[in-house]
């Protein structure tokens, strides 16, 4: 009776998970610009993902473009995700689920 319900479209989140994993996989063949796109991508776009899962995935992604080509990003790039994980850590609960290590 009343109005008829919709089903919510399902998230798939598991492929943007994928895509953050292998992107961390292949950082480390990226050339100079390639890992300077990636990393403004991943910084802003995927460490604001819906799912924990997603969102830990880039920071995977994000930190292996730091370790294989942190000498030559710029130094602003670098501080704008230092940035963002601290904001990350800010707005974390007190739960260990909010963590990310469980």
């Amino acid at each position: 009776m009343g109005r008829p319900l919709t089903d919510l479209p399902v998230d798939k989140w598991e492929g943007r998970e994928g895509v953050a994993l292998a992107l961390a996989q292949l950082s480390q063949f990226l050339n100079k610009e390639q890992a300077l796109s990636l990393f403004k991508f991943v910084v802003p776009m995927g460490l604001a993902d819906n799912r924990k899962e997603v969102q830990n995935a880039m920071k995977l992604a994000a930190e292996s473009v730091v370790e294989h080509h942190g000498k030559v990003l710029p130094q602003m790039v670098v501080d704008g995700m230092v940035g963002a994980f601290i904001l990350d850590l800010s707005n974390a609960g007190p739960s260990v689920s909010a963590d990310g290590t469980s």
